[in-house]
């Protein structure tokens, strides 16, 4: 993937949840990358210039806009622009594809993908691009919200399965905390994945550092064989 500086102006803003939106850039030049990068992201703030890295969560096959989905943060000096009523007046310097961690590296016929908050925006890229791949025949998709409102990407989700009956899909959206006290999946993955047999497999991970490794030590532990991990973790 050739790294290139650019610039990008915000064409539509998304509400995914109360707290996380899908930011659409067009970009000035094209950028090829592979599910699974991201990009700096440099805005100028009191003279100073500061720069944040976001996973790109769009499809790989454009590359002439991309999207970020980002979580508003108490005290963040970037990311809260983006609930700024005149934030699609702002440019913004960008600058990809960057990390190792890509779709790419996936090569078992049975693929996990895990993704804690925020992180399940890397997993739907990801599920775009290996759709494509002949090799791919399972597909396990695990998410990890807050409650109900904060689960993104559902119906995306939903309409994958859908739409692609020559793979097997299956997916599980796990809520630290339910509104609704009946419902089945709670807390955090990692406590929601005895019932699944991880041999023979790709597991792509992403979400804070403490979650991913967390989750990984626990798929070890269930003894599972044969299996390949491909990390993004921040934080």
């Amino acid at each position: 993937m050739k790294i290139i500086k650019t610039k990008g102006k915000i064409t539509k803003i998304i509400d995914l949840s109360p707290t996380a939106k899908e930011i659409w850039f067009e970009l000035e030049n094209e950028m090829e990358f592979q599910a699974g990068a991201f990009v700096n992201l440099f805005v100028e703030i009191d003279g100073e210039k500061i720069r944040r890295s976001y996973s790109i969560s769009s499809d790989p096959a454009k590359r002439k806009e991309i999207s970020l989905t980002i979580r508003e943060k108490k005290g963040g000096f970037i990311s809260n622009i983006f609930w700024l009523e005149n934030v699609k007046e702002m440019e913004f310097e960008i600058m990809g594809p960057l990390g190792k961690n890509t779709a790419d590296k996936i090569k078992k016929e049975k693929v996990f993908l895990a993704g804690f908050g925020v992180g399940v925006s890397v997993i739907k890229a990801v599920l775009l691009e290996i759709l494509k791949f002949d090799h791919v025949r399972e597909i396990y998709i695990l998410t990890g919200s807050y409650n109900e409102e904060e689960i993104l990407y559902k119906d995306f989700f939903d309409e994958v399965k859908e739409k692609n009956t020559g793979k097997k899909i299956f997916d599980r959206f796990i809520l630290s905390n339910p509104k609704n006290e009946n419902y089945p999946f709670t807390g955090h993955i990692q406590e929601n994945i005895d019932d699944l047999d991880f041999s023979n497999s790709s597991i792509y991970i992403c979400g804070q550092k403490i979650a991913c490794d967390t989750l990984k030590e626990k798929i070890k532990d269930n003894a599972a064989e044969n299996i390949d991990f491909i990390i993004e973790s921040f934080g």
